[in-house]
């Protein structure tokens, strides 16, 4: 019995509560029947050693047997059980051993005491009972090995002794078949019992990972509504806060601002992620400490979202806004170093509008405060009116028919010495109606913001590489490329088919670029430069002066020419710094042999004193405004420059710019 209940013991302790439940679910209903096959073969047995043996075996026992089992039947009943404690069922489960003897004994004892008074037909029915009664024994109490080798023994151990002293010609066999059958019904109730275990901690398992899957389900709920570095609402959970409040009929619309810091990401690129983070806590929790008057949350990046209740008045919200910014901009200290950090503000009522539009007008707001870092913007019925405006541009510009609003206007470059024309500058014109055009720095905003650079730069590129053929060989075009110009992989071939399809020489044609256009990518935009430059084509650095790293930029970059910022031009009469400056950048230009021109000459004040310093070659409205085609030629003509072809031709150069233009 030791060994076996060592290979299919090891299970669950009867003391763990879920499983006493479970093996008492399983056990129950096998108790039952088992006690009514007692019943049965008890019955039968009484009745059919009537008056063979003494009253008391007869008649007596097996009514106190039968009584037994009908108590027994009654306390495993579903209803009995489902009522008792853990505790309770372990220790009735723990006594089943005890009960395995008992009812083998019993059985073995009710069989004997008759079976030597009987004939041989009553003592077959008693091998019959006997046997039954143990197999039925050992199948409903298998799940317990203890209980069921107890059984079995107490049962076939004396059943057998008697058996064969009796003198039962059969007896032989009847012992050997009891004891295999046992044997194998014992084995079979064992492999249930691990399969039972099994599927227990099968269940366990899953009822486990249920658990789990629960608690992982809850955390990922907080998860979802808390950002993971500052603790504080994230995205998700503020915005659900403001739809809510958005939808209360009840409440007054709140006020919404939109919080940014400014230069944070210079404190990311220069000192790393970790400080950053670092500074990101901490205006969390300087943000926190305002907790009684507004509620926050982390929009993304170093942007945040704030939301103040509505009844506040407008002074007052300025006054906790305006002290936030102040708190903000106190030094932030971590273990490494100390940092200056400011915040600007755009807020907006959020009355009768969607949460979209709240957050439109608010960004609009933030996007005034951040060109002079540090405010805080409101947005007014006057903003409102420029962000319709703004927006209305915006779609215009997104659906616009490039192809049949575009204009292509071309601005003089001319030698002052000579006035003759060098060169032109071909420029984009947007020619919606006038009630929407808007200023052209803000169109190119405008169409790098919808992705339509690119289609844009295409189609400057197309007219002014047609016009060329107009123009006498002395004059050039010059072309701007933006940015994403530069990023592009089939710039350089577009470029050279225009060039072959209008068999335009080479050196007619420079390219201008910004300083912003190289800073995204400089090994690339060095690439394309020496490319342009390889393949003919001239480069010029435009509006030169005003970044940071213009000097940088001369040295590593092969060029052809520098173009000075309007910026100078108009501080030349007022400031000597700004002399200073043109003068450096003229002699540095005739240094590295590359010729140089000054935009926004305005008045001949200004062109007398770029003259003075050295510069020829100028550009602006005291020359010129920028031209049509048409326009251009004309120019052209009157300055003492041949076109190409006698007048007819150039009438019809003229009709040809009409299409271009």
């Amino acid at each position: 019995m030791q060994w076996v209940s060592q290979q299919f013991g090891g299970g669950p302790d009867l003391r763990d509560p879920l499983y006493a439940r479970e093996l008492t679910k399983r056990v129950r209903f096998r108790l039952q029947l088992l006690y009514a096959v007692i019943i049965t073969t008890t019955t039968i047995s009484a009745i059919h050693y009537q008056g063979t043996g003494p009253f008391f075996f007869n008649s007596i026992m097996p009514a106190v047997v039968v009584s037994v089992c009908l108590w027994r039947a009654a306390y495993w009943s579903d209803a009995k059980t489902r009522t008792r404690s853990e505790r309770r069922l372990a220790s009735d489960l723990e006594q089943m051993p005890l009960l395995g003897l008992v009812i083998g004994l019993m059985t073995a004892f009710w069989g004997l005491t008759t079976y030597s008074s009987g004939d041989h037909n009553q003592q077959s029915l008693s091998h019959f009972t006997v046997a039954v009664t143990t197999l039925v024994t050992i199948l409903a109490l298998g799940l317990i090995p203890k209980a069921a080798i107890s059984a079995a023994i107490s049962s076939v151990v004396p059943s057998s002794v008697v058996f064969l002293t009796e003198g039962h010609p059969n007896s032989i066999e009847v012992v050997i078949t009891l004891t295999v059958l046992c044997i194998l019904v014992l084995r079979i109730s064992l492999i249930q019992r691990a399969e039972f275990h099994s599927l227990f901690n099968s269940m366990v398992d899953l009822e486990r990972r249920a658990v789990n899957l629960d608690e992982l389900t809850e955390e990922l709920k907080e998860y979802a509504f808390v950002d993971l570095l500052t603790g504080v609402p994230n995205r998700r959970a503020i915005l659900s806060d403001l739809a809510s409040l958005l939808q209360d009929d009840t409440a007054e619309s709140p006020w919404l601002a939109i919080l940014d810091l400014d230069g944070f990401k210079r404190i990311n690129d220069l000192y790393g992620h970790t400080e950053g983070d670092l500074v990101l806590v901490e205006v969390c929790r300087r943000l926190g400490e305002r907790q009684r008057d507004l509620s926050f949350g982390r929009l993304g990046g170093d942007e945040f979202v704030i939301l103040l209740d509505g009844s506040f008045d407008e002074p007052y919200v300025v006054a906790i806004l305006t002290d936030l910014l102040t708190s903000i901009s106190q030094p932030i200290r971590t273990e490494l170093r100390s940092y200056k950090v400011t915040a600007s503000i755009g807020l907006r009522k959020t009355q009768r509008l969607s949460m979209g539009e709240c957050l439109e007008r608010a960004d609009a707001a933030l996007y005034q405060a951040k060109k002079e870092p540090g405010r805080l913007v409101i947005f007014s019925q006057r903003s409102e009116e420029q962000f319709l405006a703004e927006k209305i541009a915006t779609e215009n510009v997104r659906n616009s028919n490039f192809s049949e609003t575009l204009q292509v206007l071309f601005q003089p470059i001319i030698d002052f010495d000579t006035k003759q024309p060098l060169a032109l500058e071909a420029l984009a014109r947007w020619g919606e109606a006038p009630a929407h055009r808007i200023d052209t720095a803000r169109f190119i905003e405008l169409v790098e913001s919808s992705g339509r650079i690119s289609e844009l730069s295409d189609i400057v590129m197309q007219k002014a590489f047609a016009a060329i053929p107009h123009f006498p060989d002395a004059v050039s075009i010059q072309i701007n490329l933006s940015a994403w110009d530069l990023q592009n992989d089939k710039l350089l071939d577009r470029i050279e088919t225009l060039a072959r399809k209008h068999r335009t020489p080479r050196r007619r044609i420079t390219f201008e670029l910004t300083e912003t256009a190289l800073i995204g990518d400089f090994s690339k935009a060095v690439e394309v430069i020496a490319n342009l430059r390889h393949r003919g084509f001239h480069v010029a650095l435009d509006d030169f002066g005003t970044g940071y790293s213009s000097l940088a930029y001369i040295n590593r970059l092969p060029l052809d020419q520098i173009k000075i910022d309007r910026e100078f031009a108009n501080s030349l009469l007022e400031s000597g710094k700004s002399k200073a400056v043109v003068s450096s950048i003229w002699a540095l230009s005739q240094q590295l042999g590359i010729s140089c021109t000054i935009e926004g000459i305005e008045t001949s004040d200004q062109a007398l004193r770029a003259r003075q310093i050295g510069l020829r070659r100028m550009q602006g409205y005291l020359f010129s405004e920028p031209l049509s085609l048409t326009d251009a030629l004309e120019y052209v003509n009157n300055s003492g420059l041949r076109t190409k072809g006698s007048p007819e031709p150039v009438r019809k150069g003229a009709k040809r710019g009409n299409t271009l233009g």
